[in-house]
């Protein structure tokens, strides 16, 4: 059983709000299942985490909740995403998932209660002064008590938890502004081993920092960006972009296994990425690889930007 089945939801989500805060100030990778690491707890209390992935139980905190006992605290679980930061992406679509099921809820409830007002209102409209006096006063008499919702009463609870902490983005974006998707999308487009490429999150102005300019011009530029930080985000390095991975997973949809075989074998040895690209071009490929790599940038950038909690406009989707 994973160590997030094992653990409370309060201990899970205090643990991603560690995570998020950079509370783990050093880990190191013992074996392949298991990790040492020192988080910063309240009161900056630096407490130490053994974690065992294969088996959770045997991990262990000095904390005050979990030593001496088999309790998966706040800061395993920290120790935990910082491992498998993938594990906190899911994680966090899952809370957002929870929080559009929560908007319908409360919206479904604020209509409930509006219907109700005005069934009240009409029926208080309709009735004598004498009338709402008796029944004010059997109001008063008995005990209050609001049924109509105990059944449901854990999903709303839970749907204003997640609206709650969702509902100001502050408490997950970090960087918000006007930046559009395709303007990432373009920028990753211009990524090569030989530049260094920053967004401005509020003007969608894409600075290119080449190698090979002059050092007046390199220097004017990166002044910019670094006296701006706060508005200007930089994008990965092309070795970051894993592509070659990329080009592994296009030729997996390629349906004519003797096209695919000799594309495989194309990427072996030297000038894999200019082997295919020939390759893609001689066996008609072209248009499928082109709007598969345009996708695949899509989903990069999706990931760069939620990984690095920036908000975008997403306005490729609105487009199609």
């Amino acid at each position: 059983m994973g160590i997030l089945n094992l653990a409370k939801d309060s201990s899970i989500f205090k643990g991603y709000e560690y995570y998020k805060g950079k509370k783990v100030i050093s880990y190191k990778k013992i074996t392949e299942t298991t990790y040492e690491g020192e988080i910063i707890g309240s009161e900056n209390n630096i407490y130490t985490v053994y974690l065992d992935l294969d088996k959770p139980r045997k991990s262990t905190c000095n904390c005050p909740f979990a030593k001496d006992n088999t309790k998966i605290c706040k800061h395993k679980i920290a120790l935990f995403f910082t491992v498998n930061p993938k594990e906190a992406q899911l994680y966090v679509h899952d809370m957002q998932k929870h929080y559009h099921e929560a908007i319908k809820i409360i919206a479904k409830k604020e209509e409930q209660e509006n219907k109700r007002y005005k069934e009240i209102k009409e029926r208080v409209n309709s009735m004598s002064e004498k009338e709402v006096r008796n029944m004010l006063i059997n109001y008063m008499l008995e005990e209050y008590g609001d049924d109509d919702y105990d059944e449901d009463y854990g999903d709303i609870y839970e749907a204003e938890y997640f609206y709650n902490y969702f509902a100001n983005e502050e408490t997950y974006y970090e960087k918000i502004g006007n930046l559009k998707l395709s303007t990432v999308v373009e920028a990753f487009k211009r990524i090569t081993n030989f530049n260094t490429i920053y967004i401005n999150i509020h003007n969608n102005e894409i600075i290119e920092i080449l190698d090979d300019y002059d050092t007046e011009l390199y220097l004017e530029l990166t002044d910019k960006v670094l006296n701006d930080t706060d508005n200007y985000i930089l994008l990965p390095m092309q070795h970051e972009l894993n592509n070659f991975e990329t080009i592994r997973e296009f030729i997996d949809t390629v349906n004519n296994i003797e096209h695919q075989t000799f594309l495989y074998k194309m990427i072996q040895g030297k000038n894999p990425f200019r082997k295919f690209k020939d390759a893609v071009y001689n066996l008609g490929l072209k248009e499928n690889w082109f709007k598969f790599e345009y996708y695949s940038l899509i989903e990069k950038a999706k990931d760069f930007l939620f990984n690095n909690y920036i908000y975008y406009i997403d306005d490729i989707n609105e487009q199609s």
